[in-house]
């Protein structure tokens, strides 16, 4: 693929949104939306209906400490793996939403670094922005990296009253590369994070 391909995309001007219904509105929302859209050989499709959840902003943290070569994960029940037929506690790094009108993500970021692993930033780096399954969702997750004092982790976190059990784990990151290998680490967020820790850790330097 050449730079004439980046430039001849479609864009969101070859979008026509007929209307959005709301369908459900709760801790996620559910919109269905009527458009037509530009096939690619310049003809427009038929009116055509797609549901999309609608998410809260979200983003993600990987703990590292950079002096140790050690990452901290976390454990915790997720709803959305409750159909596993080994666990719904998934091992993850450290995420969160925003839910404080006009909260920026970088300082939710490292609150969520607080509350679920105990740790303080040294200094937050973004890594990128990806959409997490935008065939059925709008959720766009801005991921970071953080160096930390993997001595300083908790061994239990999380807000009862969000009805949080965290429980904290300090790992190698080789250990961490090989839980993605092995199957055990089978989140999207987390098996992303720690690959790209794979191909930049050398090149990560501590801070403080």
């Amino acid at each position: 693929m050449d730079e004439s391909d980046y430039m001849a995309r479609n864009t969101i001007k070859d979008v026509e949104i007929i209307n959005i219904d709301d369908l459900y509105s709760g801790h996620n929302c559910l919109n269905k939306y009527t458009l037509r859209i530009k096939y690619f050989d310049n003809s427009t499709s038929e009116v055509f209906q797609r549901e999309s959840t609608i998410k809260p902003i979200v983003a993600g943290v990987l703990p590292y400490d950079v002096a140790r070569d050690k990452v901290v994960l976390i454990e915790q029940f997720r709803i959305g793996s409750i159909t596993d037929e080994v666990s719904p506690w998934l091992f993850e790094i450290v995420a969160g939403i925003v839910d404080k009108s006009g909260e920026d993500i970088a300082v939710m970021a490292k609150r969520e670094l607080q509350e679920e692993a105990g740790l303080v930033s040294k200094g937050l780096k973004f890594i990128m922005q990806y959409w997490v399954s935008p065939g059925a969702s709008d959720e766009r997750l801005s991921l970071y990296w953080s160096d930390i004092d993997s001595n300083k982790a908790a061994e239990f976190c999380g807000l009862r009253a969000e009805h949080e059990d965290i429980k904290v784990h300090v790992v190698t990151s080789e250990e961490a590369f090989a839980l993605v290998r092995d199957g055990v680490i089978c989140n999207s967020l987390t098996i992303i994070a720690l690959q790209w820790l794979q191909l930049n850790k050398h090149n990560l330097k501590s801070v403080g």
